[in-house]
């Protein structure tokens, strides 16, 4: 990827960060619902089994939950070609079912996804020549307490485990 573009898109991600911060902290001082989430992968695997595939994603996530439903987030990762990559996305969760202290619930996040470069016609899946693109990834979760236990699928090469903590 041209390091010009990834200058620009870490610049405007701080930019972004530090305008919504003003809103962000008071909202924090308005909410009960509101918190952070820290997440790490802890399992992934493609559909397909190529040794060449990297199925340890080493991802360290924070997403800001407004309330029981949107949220904001940032992740680094390692992608399936091993090259550092991040997701700036906004999102959703759908709470549908409380059990005792265990909840179950749906999340859908959107957003941008840059890091992937196609190292001169290496790869030949279409987001590794794109460098920075659009992303929306399903995921299925439950949460207990603080913790929370996430599926999400990542397209049509595979998906990941991630647990997080909640603070």
């Amino acid at each position: 990827m041209n390091k010009k573009i990834s200058s620009s898109l870490i610049i405007l991600f701080i930019l972004i960060i530090l305008i919504s911060r003003i809103t962000l902290a008071e909202h924090l001082k308005n909410s009960q619902n509101a918190h952070f989430s820290l997440q790490t992968s802890l399992m992934t695997s493609h559909w397909d089994k190529d040794p060449d595939t990297n199925n340890v994603q080493e991802l360290i996530g924070l997403e800001y939950h407004l309330d029981n439903t949107q949220l904001y987030g940032l992740a680094y990762f390692k992608n399936s070609a091993f090259q550092s990559s991040w997701y700036l996305y906004k999102g959703r969760n759908f709470p549908w079912k409380q059990v005792n202290e265990f909840e179950f619930y749906g999340k859908l996040t959107y957003g941008v996804i840059t890091g992937y470069d196609d190292e001169g016609g290496r790869y030949k899946a279409v987001w590794y020549e794109l460098g920075t693109f659009p992303a929306v990834l399903p995921s299925i979760g439950i949460g207990y307490k603080h913790l929370s236990l996430e599926l999400s699928l990542f397209a049509n090469q595979g998906f990941m485990v991630h647990g997080g903590i909640n603070f």
